[in-house]
């Protein structure tokens, strides 16, 4: 998550994370992580966090929702299935909310198990164009791997 936070400004990146928030204002002390997403009041922006659940704002990263396809796909006032959801997005590293994050996406898919820092993205749901060269993903969020659970039998 440092790397993320930390990143080169203008680099092309991929961000791998889970589909948090949003923020309902203009700082990310304004973040929203909603328990019901009646509360979800906004298809501007998302928050990618390290973590299925339990934000801090301040370890998220922001992702602007331009007006057109990505928006379209991502906001989750259409698209309530997409909360929590695991997902990559592709674009250039620059200052969003007064912190690293990406103001306009060039794509975006759902992650896999498999996807980590050394992958690199396939198209599937990118603005204008009907191909994209792969870019490595130099920024991600921990893979949480599910916890194995104890065996007990009933006598």
């Amino acid at each position: 998550m440092e790397t993320a936070l930390k990143g080169q400004l203008g680099d092309e990146v991929n961000v791998i994370g889970y589909y948090a928030g949003y923020v309902k204002g203009t700082k990310l002390s304004d973040a929203c992580f909603p328990y019901d997403l009646e509360e979800y009041d906004s298809n501007t922006n998302l928050l990618l966090s390290d973590a299925p659940f339990g934000y801090v704002e301040t370890l998220c990263i922001p992702i602007a929702l331009p007006v057109g396809q990505i928006r379209e796909e991502l906001n989750l006032h259409d698209n309530p299935e997409m909360f929590h959801q695991r997902i990559v997005v592709r674009g250039i590293l620059t200052t969003y909310f007064k912190v690293n994050g990406i103001r306009n996406p060039i794509s975006w898919r759902l992650a896999t198990s498999l996807d980590t820092p050394n992958d690199t993205i396939s198209e599937e749901h990118e603005e204008g164009t009907d191909s994209i060269e792969p870019v490595p993903v130099v920024i991600s969020f921990p893979r949480l791997l599910p916890q194995a659970m104890p065996v007990t039998r009933g006598r």
